[in-house]
């Protein structure tokens, strides 16, 4: 039914009633008659924060705001890859393997029991080969990255690198709260957080890669953040957590001038630059950018963004990450155990059997790699750049498979 305060619905039978008031843009969910309800106020280019718990419909005021509105999509009167996208007319001699790929890619299974596949953006020596959506969604549909947020943070840390905000990756982490002659945390550098290597106590699963705490309850990630104990020699071990993401983004913050340029920063330094104008990152109520997951965006984005580490850190001629960036991305960290799925600098690198003529031992591939099946990877070999959201559910989605048959389709085997 709807109610003077906003839109009210279940989603089912068992879930709680969700009240949506839109003229305060907030959503609230009452989970108990003895408790408030939990909030999430929205904000223009920015998207969504999970408010303090107890707060009212009025505290959405108070969330931080860009300085000014960004540009809506791409620029209809500019070329891809500022503008929208138009697909070669010419067959080429690829075209037909091409496209049963991705028709293939399309149809649930395929590519893994439980794969469900939104969109596919295809490049190859810059120009758009293949794009494709599935029914309900578009161009301009945006779609939750999860984890591969992580690997867009990377970029954001590397343009500041560029541009001299932050310091080399072989330096100590700009923390302030770690920064006391006595706090081990202070010899923890840029490297260790950009390669899950910082050696804070991560293993607990609220801690790691599960961090439901930082998502879902409205509390200073920041501050949660900075508080974690090191249990390891910073460099030594590798294990996956959600929060060396979210520290790096805490030293950003500390070396901007002040809070609105850290807000501005990934929009002016990346997004907006490469034309990824369909991009938003979300911020806890505090202003923390949640970029270890809670960034939104489009396959068209993503494309835009595998190519500009196509192009080692070049857009238009200007470079916006530092030279040999995406390289260093794509190097397997030193504390590494894995051997066919290893880890980088917030990037995976996937070892499929291709075999082309061309490459005859296995190719690595360099991919971002989203809860739910959220990838763009970059093959410098074949000039190629592959991106392809989805609705996965487990066992998940076969991307080494499904990049070595868009390589073989091009590489005409």
């Amino acid at each position: 039914m709807t109610a003077a305060d906003g839109t009210r619905f279940t989603v089912n039978g068992d879930a709680p009633e969700i009240i949506v008031d839109r003229d305060h843009k907030v959503v609230s969910v009452p989970f108990s008659k003895h408790l408030p309800p939990i909030r999430a106020g929205f904000r223009e280019g920015l998207g969504c924060s999970v408010l303090p718990f107890g707060a009212s419909v009025e505290a959405v005021k108070n969330l931080p705001t860009l300085s000014s509105p960004r540009p809506k999509y791409e620029k209809e009167d500019l070329a891809w890859p500022e503008g929208p996208i138009t697909l070669p007319t010419d067959n080429r001699p690829y075209q037909t393997a091409l496209d049963k790929v991705i028709d293939d890619v399309f149809v649930p299974g395929t590519y893994g029991e439980a794969s469900r596949t939104i969109g596919v953006v295809v490049l190859h020596n810059d120009q758009v080969l293949a794009e494709r959506y599935r029914e309900g969604f578009g161009p301009n549909t945006q779609y939750r990255t999860w984890s591969t947020a992580k690997s867009l943070a990377s970029a954001v840390v590397g343009a500041a690198v560029e541009d001299g905000i932050l310091p080399k990756v072989k330096k100590r982490a700009p923390i302030p709260e770690w920064q006391s002659k006595d706090d081990p945390r202070r010899k923890i550098t840029m490297e260790n957080l950009l390669h899950m290597a910082s050696g804070l106590d991560s293993v607990n699963p609220e801690r790691g890669s599960d961090t439901p705490a930082a998502y879902w309850t409205g509390i200073d990630i920041a501050d949660d953040a900075t508080s974690q104990k090191l249990i390891h020699k910073p460099g030594e071990v590798n294990h996956y957590a959600n929060y060396d993401t979210l520290l790096l983004m805490r030293a950003l913050k500390a070396s901007l001038p002040d809070h609105q340029a850290y807000l501005d920063y990934p929009y002016q330094a990346l997004f907006d630059k490469i034309g990824m104008h369909n991009t938003f990152a979300e911020t806890d109520a505090y202003g923390n950018y949640v970029m270890s997951s809670q960034v939104y965006t489009t396959a068209r984005d993503l494309s835009r963004f595998g190519q500009l580490y196509l192009n080692d850190g070049v857009w238009e001629g200007e470079r916006i990450l530092p030279k040999g960036w995406a390289e260093y991305s794509c190097t397997p960290a030193p504390a590494q155990k894995h051997d066919h799925y290893l880890y980088g600098a917030q990037w995976w690198m996937t070892s499929p059997e291709i075999g082309t003529k061309a490459h005859p031992d296995t190719l690595r591939i360099c991919t971002t790699d989203g809860y739910r099946g959220q990838h763009v990877a970059f093959i410098p070999e074949y000039n190629l750049v592959i991106a392809r959201t989805g609705l996965d559910s487990s066992p998940g989605f076969s991307q080494g498979l499904f990049f070595a048959d868009i390589v073989r389709a091009i590489a005409g085997e």
